[in-house]
């Protein structure tokens, strides 16, 4: 919604580039057991177990990598008249949308 074709945010973008950062601290979790994990593939949920927590990890690698964005950077749209929602929205994705109601 706020990208353009070369996927840079445009100027009307209520974040910019510097408000996309990584974490500073990665929660692993080391815990051994039996952990279920449920996978829903056509409508079906299916069931895996894993002998360590899904959590186990060091880093990560690759094009899908963990985020942070504070809310407190999010720079609302404000109009003189009342805004509709999709105007709130801050990600989207091709299943579901997030939109965050700030205070001007």
């Amino acid at each position: 919604r706020y990208r353009n074709w070369f996927g840079q945010l445009l100027e009307h973008s209520p974040f910019c580039e510097r408000d996309i950062r990584r974490p500073a601290d990665l929660e692993t979790h080391d815990a051994k057991g039996e952990f279920m994990i449920k996978v829903k593939k056509q409508d079906m949920l299916h069931d895996f177990i894993y002998a360590s927590h899904p959590f186990d990890v060091v880093g990560w690698d690759g094009y899908n990598y963990p985020y942070a964005f504070s809310i407190h950077d999010f720079e609302p749209i404000t109009g003189r008249v009342h805004l509709p929602p999709p105007i709130h929205q801050t990600f989207e994705t091709d299943a579901f949308v997030v939109c965050s109601f700030c205070p001007r």
